[in-house]
């Protein structure tokens, strides 16, 4: 059983207290390359009460857009959220509040900027597009520079207008060999070749040590022809494409047309379009394991890391033995901080992703 903690910032970064005896229902998810969200609910009275005696008014004390939380488990701050959401319902004799947090690569999907680099590495790119928009009047989040920064195997180009910075960073990162970035909970920005690391010392096995699963093929979103649409309007837009006849021999042709508006060069357009490819010319599958409490110290394991995964009982199961990184942890916290823990798999160049985390 772990310990929470819930820490409340204001906007200039003080630490103004910890509400976790107030929450009820916790739950919190990472996602690779994605936001984090942390949702939670508190009984309205108590939490005034509590508000009350610090000396401040509630909406002083949190409020949607320039609330900052931490949340703290076992000691180590595992993610740093924004509050964006407060939700009122009556629930006699009292009224129950639900709030909703997003991670701090939110605070960028409504930012833009027009990026100019060349002959520069994914890292340095990833970080300028953030800064740039930071050194805008009141647009300084507190996102600073990190420690980790990824080279990538050759430097990069990147000329775009108006490009929204969000999905800047998440296409940058979809790229064949793009980097993994993080927002960690004091708001370091850092990128990786590789985010996390090759654990062949943890080792899932349905159903000996995990409670569930969830397990799917599909190619709903198949594509094995993509074409690229980029910078320019009808005939004069750029147009970069991508396919694998492999996929198309065994699956049919299955085309995929992907606007990349603010992209102005060839070469940045068709490495866009040879990631769009290189993530949906395959059946698709995702297992995902839950794990009852205890079975996984979320203290040790992070999001990123490659371990051993296995599914045994049936025949359709028998190719889900080896090694999974883990795209995405889902947890729900009770009241007594038990945890249940949903992990998400993927093995895409799972080899390659090894080498880099060895």
């Amino acid at each position: 059983m772990a310990d929470y903690k819930i820490e409340v910032y204001s906007k200039n970064g003080k630490c103004l207290g910890d509400i976790r005896h107030l929450t009820q229902g916790l739950k919190w998810t990472e996602q690779r390359n994605a936001a984090e969200t942390v949702s939670f609910r508190m009984d309205l009275a108590r939490y005034e009460e509590y508000v009350k005696k610090t000396g401040m008014r509630p909406y002083d004390f949190m409020d949607a857009g320039t609330t900052d939380i931490r949340i703290v488990r076992n000691g180590k701050d595992r993610i740093g959220a924004h509050l964006i959401k407060i939700d009122f319902s009556p629930n006699d004799p009292s009224v129950d509040i639900e709030l909703s947090f997003t991670g701090y690569l939110n605070y960028f999907k409504d930012a833009y900027v027009d990026a100019a680099y060349n002959n520069t590495s994914q890292g340095d790119i990833a970080w300028g597009v953030i800064n740039q928009y930071q050194n805008k009047q009141d647009g300084d989040f507190g996102i600073r520079r990190g420690e980790f920064t990824s080279l990538g195997k050759s430097p990069r180009q990147r000329n775009q207008t108006r490009a929204n910075v969000k999905d800047f960073l998440v296409r940058l990162s979809n790229v064949i060999d793009g980097p993994d970035f993080q927002f960690t909970p004091d708001k370091k920005f850092n990128t990786f070749d590789a985010m996390g690391n090759y654990r062949p010392d943890i080792r899932l096995v349905y159903p000996k040590n995990v409670a569930g699963f969830g397990f799917e093929r599909s190619v709903d979103s198949l594509a094995n022809y993509v074409i690229g649409i980029g910078s320019g309007n009808g005939d004069d837009a750029i147009v970069a494409t991508a396919t694998d006849p492999f996929s198309r021999q065994a699956l049919y042709r299955r085309e995929k047309v992907v606007t990349f508006s603010s992209v102005e060069k060839e070469s940045t357009l068709q490495e866009n379009t040879n990631g769009i490819l290189e993530m949906l010319k395959d059946v698709r599958e995702l297992p995902s394991f839950t794990l009852s409490d205890g079975v996984l110290d979320l203290n040790d394991v992070g999001l990123g890391d490659t371990i051993y995964a296995e599914m045994n009982g049936y025949i359709m199961f028998e190719h889900i033995h080896g090694f999974y990184r883990i795209e995405k942890i889902e947890v729900t916290v009770d009241e007594n901080d038990a945890e249940e823990v949903k992990l998400t798999f993927d093995n895409l160049n799972v080899d390659n992703i090894i080498s880099q985390q060895e």
